[in-house]
Parts: structure tokens; sequence; C-alpha cells
């Protein structure tokens, strides 16, 4: 199993987006691309443009990631950095962001882009559509964390990705059962890992900074790149912990992943 990368909820950057290039969606504002809840994305009337985000002060940024979007496989996506608003020809940090193909129920693979080796803190970010999409542009979160956590499960074999297909299955009084497909394969990450005290502290960290099922945030398996990037949240309300063997601790993860079940 590879190890997972995780964030807690106060990860998140805070600061202003706004529309740079394009027409913004007047019932789909930038201020979309900030808040978890992916009810409200951020869209544009045209096919590409960009958004610019305002960090208030030079904030150290370890990690982009997207989980929810409608953007094409191999679209040129850019995610820039920079001192000063405006001069983006002259970015300091200009990383393309790669789009791999969506899933079969046709939804975006989550983005995911690592500055872990970026050193200088930007106050300016831009997050740009550098082509035509197929559709307008359509981004649920863009999730910009600054730091960088990764929980090791090198010795959790138990733990794995469960996809679920929900349905809605009608029996009728003649004992035929009508079923209608929801049309999305939902995900859970669920399973025991196996660590020493600092990795199980740091795991009951991780839930309290969450308030257990209250508060969503990004995970990503480092080693997948298709649809490895979640917007998830506990499942559970509480963190089941056993000491089988001291000082190793067992704890039951169960994750699921709210990135999925919402047409942009």
């Amino acid at each position: 199993m590879p190890d997972l990368l995780y964030q807690h909820p106060a990860d998140l950057a805070e600061g202003t987006w706004t529309v740079e290039t394009g027409v913004e969606d007047s019932e789909y504002p930038a201020a979309g691309l900030g808040t978890v809840d992916l009810t409200r994305p951020a869209k544009l009337t045209g096919t590409s443009g960009a958004w610019v985000f305002d960090a208030g002060s030079a904030d150290p940024l370890a990690l982009v990631a997207i989980p929810h979007h409608n953007l094409d496989e191999g679209l040129d996506v850019r995610w820039q950095m920079h001192t000063v608003l405006g001069d983006w020809a002259n970015a300091p940090e200009d990383r393309a962001i790669v789009v791999p193909a969506s899933s079969e129920d046709g939804y975006g693979a989550g983005l995911l882009l690592l500055l872990t080796d970026v050193e200088t803190s930007y106050r300016y970010r831009r997050l740009v559509i550098g082509e035509a999409n197929s559709a307008p542009p359509a981004i649920g979160l863009v999730w910009q964390g600054r730091t960088s956590r990764t929980l090791s499960l090198s010795q959790s074999p138990g733990l794995g990705v469960i996809p679920e297909r929900p349905i809605v299955a009608h029996r009728t009084e003649g004992r035929a059962v009508l079923v209608y497909d929801v049309g999305v394969t939902v995900r859970a990450l669920q399973g025991s890992i196996t660590d020493a005290p600092a990795g199980a502290a740091a795991v009951h960290a991780w839930w309290l900074a969450a308030r257990g099922r209250a508060r969503p945030f990004v995970i990503a398996l480092d080693d997948e790149v298709e649809a490895a990037v979640w917007l998830a949240r506990f499942a559970a309300p509480a963190l089941a912990r056993q000491w089988p063997q001291p000082p190793y601790r067992v704890l039951e993860l169960a994750l699921e992943d709210v990135s999925r079940g919402l047409v942009l």
C-alpha cells in the first residue's frame, strides 16, 4: 500500500480569488475556488481563462490539489506564483498541472501539484486554463495546502480503496425489481493501520483537527495518478484504537470521498 498524503482542514490557505482573464459565470463566482462546499464551484462562460489568488502576504505553499473539475485530458493547465501582481510573463514559478483521463463514469480525476521544492513564499498565485476546454471550465475547489503531511501505510496490508456503485432499487408487488443507476462510483478508504506511537498520534491529531466527521480535507495516494486525489472526510464519528502489541497501535481508518456525485 502506498503512503498517504493528507491534509488538516486548517492547512487550506486563506485569501481572495478573482477572475483575471475570461468572463466569470455570475452564478458561479471565483470565490467557489476557495470553499470546500463543492456545490459552489467556480465557472467561466468561455472555454479558457485564468483566476488569480491573493494570499494577502507572502505565504508558504506545499501543494495544490483540485479534486473536482471538468477539465479535458491533456489540457494546458498551469500554476504560476509571483511576488508582483500582473507580471505573469516573468513568473518565478510556472508549473504545468497534468490532467489525466476522466473516469469511466465521466468524472475528472483529481489533480495534484507538489511544491515542496519551492523555497520562496509568494503572495500571488494564478491558475491558467491556457487552451480551449470542451466546455466552460468549472472547478469545485483549488486546495492550497500550506504544509505537506504523509502517513506511512507500509505496515497496513488490510487498508484499501473500496469502490461502490449506488443504485435505487424498487420491488413491485409482482416481485419485479426496478433498478435506477445513480450514475457515479463513490469511493472509500478503509482498513486497519498498524503504526508506532508517533504515527498513531498523528492520525489522532488529524481526526481531532477535522472534528471527527465535521470538516473535509484533501487526501492523495502518492503512487496513483488516476482518481487518487479526493476531498474526503472521516466516515465514522469515532476513531477506534487498540494496543495489541506495545508499543505499536492499531487504528481503524475509514475515509469517504465527497468529491463525486456533483455535476459541474
